[in-house]
């Protein structure tokens, strides 16, 4: 039987902390690391001057110079990322927005390579729920990057079938969805984002506020199938969204399991409603917010194709996905916590990201339940 909300997951100790670190140990005497850098240029506003402050910072640390590495519009993130692996580099950082995280992250994944990151786009969802400084310079990131940490993260697994008789399979590292999200994401434009940042997403989605929900079938493992009118369904892998909201409390990105959310709402009542339950971290399901926990999640539009999203990339209209979990498949490099700065950003952020922070919470048990 299809079951929805769990028990909390207990508190992690700061020893649970600890135990998922993947130990970085520094350049010895006679070998030098190196560091590849997959940099969006549309993200960056001063390429060469991140350049030579990340040289800077490489030499200072005695790694070599830096292997900078541009995206394109035919390949924005994999190969190039696919590149600083063949070329030996130790890490590869993404300095971009959440779709080149996630297309190097995916081209990382499966290997032992850290992904680094340097935040340059409009949500920076990755950084915001590793507790990684979005405010500080991306060379700052870098240069405590080299001299920080690795922990491993799960990754989002995705196959989606077209009604052309087409399938696509891909990867997330935040949060996949199913549905109007996917539209909203789709009808963003870039000159929105730069002149108002992450309140672009909002703005573009007022538009879709008398918008219908459509008949949607899903399963959660190996629960029996149910249709519900749905608006989106959104499953989370990490669940901090831009504004410090928190769509799934529970999520932290390294447990195993998938947080979904089958949100449901008709008309701009029930879309006040639905936003006052998530604004208010409410764990109580009810016909607008469902919540399942799930290590694989299966899902059909019953009415015409909806837009699939992956960290907020859209890779098209889908009539099915289907989404599973890759536990502990990527390796991501997280910033020096002795660095003053990043531990006063850390104090203040709630959980296991706030103060003592090193690594992600050990695995905790979820009841199937």
């Amino acid at each position: 039987m299809l079951t929805s909300a769990t028990s909390r997951r207990p508190a992690p100790t700061l020893a649970d902390r600890y135990s998922r670190e993947v130990p970085n140990s520094s350049p010895s005497q006679g070998a030098r690391k190196r560091a590849g850098i997959v940099v969006n240029p549309t993200k960056v506003d001063d390429q060469d001057k991140l350049r030579r402050e990340c040289t800077k910072a490489a030499k200072e640390a005695g790694w070599d110079e830096p292997l900078w590495l541009e995206t394109t519009l035919e390949d924005p993130g994999v190969g190039q990322a696919h590149q600083a692996v063949s070329a030996g580099c130790d890490i590869v950082f993404a300095a971009g927005g959440d779709g080149t995280v996630r297309l190097v992250g995916s081209a990382l994944t499966g290997t032992d390579i850290p992904l680094g990151l340097m935040p340059q786009g409009t949500g920076n969802l990755l950084a915001r729920n590793l507790g990684v400084s979005v405010d500080g310079s991306a060379a700052q990131n870098f240069a405590r990057s080299l001299v920080g940490h690795d922990t491993r993260i799960d990754v989002g697994r995705v196959h989606a079938t077209f009604d052309d008789g087409s399938a696509k399979n891909d990867t997330f590292l935040i949060m996949a969805g199913f549905g109007l999200d996917g539209d909203i994401m789709d009808s963003t434009s870039e000159g929105l984002k730069k002149r108002v940042g992450w309140m672009a997403y909002p703005l573009a989605g007022i538009k879709y506020f008398t918008e219908r929900p459509e008949r949607m079938l899903a399963s959660f493992d190996d629960g029996a199938p149910r249709t519900k009118k749905t608006t989106t369904l959104l499953v989370g892998n990490f669940g901090r969204l831009t504004g410090g909201v928190k769509l799934m409390p529970d999520a932290t990105g390294n447990d195993g399991w998938f947080d979904a959310v089958w949100l449901s709402a008709d008309g701009p009542l029930q879309w006040g409603a639905l936003t006052r339950q998530i604004l208010t971290k409410s764990r109580r399901n009810t016909n607008r917010v469902e919540r399942v926990r799930a290590r694989r999640v299966e899902a059909r539009a019953m009415g015409r194709e909806r837009a699939v999203e992956l960290d907020g990339d859209v890779i098209g209209q889908a009539r099915d996905v289907s989404m599973w979990i890759d536990s502990d498949a990527l390796v991501v490099r997280i910033a020096d916590p002795k660095d003053s700065k990043l531990s006063d950003l850390r104090s203040r952020l709630p959980g296991p990201f706030g103060q003592d922070f090193k690594g992600l919470p050990a695995k905790a048990k979820k009841s199937s339940t």
